[in-house]
This record gives structure tokens, C-alpha cells and sequence, in this order.
């Protein structure tokens, strides 16, 4: 069962975040959704997505679950759209 709690990460300056605790086969769900968006990774959040897996990436093995991964039940795709400037969305 998914837990979530607000945090603040320290990187070159302070910024607000949340930490989660998810369970493996919640991990292979976002995961399978994480690798069905689209869009620029440099003009549209997309390049967000592509951080959160990664971070997946680093401490959960690519591979896990073996069996029962959700991902052949995708049908479709997400495509973030490019992003102005103006519309106020840090890139």
C-alpha cells in the first residue's frame, strides 16, 4: 500500500518534496506507466518523468517483478505537450 509524506530535499537550493514508500508491485505499476510517456525531455515536464525512473532505477532492479509485470496491460500512450515559457511551469 502506497504511503506518502512531505519532505524537503537539499540539492543546490532548498526545494519542496515528497518522500514515498511504495510496495515492489507499485513500483512495477509506475514503472509501466513511467515508460509509456512521451514529449521533449528539454521542452515539456516529460523531463520529470525520466528523473523518477531513474531514481526507481537506482535502487530497484529494472527486472523486478519477473512475473507479473504490468505492463503488456497498457494500451496507449501519455505525451506531455511542449511547455511556454508564459504558461508558468519551471523547465
Amino acid at each position: 500500500m502506497a504511503d506518502a509524506k512531505r519532505t524537503t530535499i537539499m540539492k543546490l537550493e532548498e526545494a519542496d518534496g515528497v518522500e514515498m514508500a511504495i510496495t515492489m508491485e507499485e513500483v512495477a505499476v509506475l514503472r509501466a506507466i513511467l515508460s509509456r510517456v512521451g514529449g521533449s525531455v528539454e521542452r515539456s515536464p516529460r523531463k520529470h518523468v525520466d528523473a523518477i525512473r531513474k531514481a526507481l532505477d537506482d535502487v530497484v532492479p529494472a527486472f523486478y517483478p519477473a512475473d507479473g509485470d504490468p505492463s503488456y496491460l497498457l494500451t496507449g500512450t501519455l505525451r506531455f505537450s511542449e511547455m511556454r515559457k508564459a504558461e508558468g511551469l519551471a523547465l
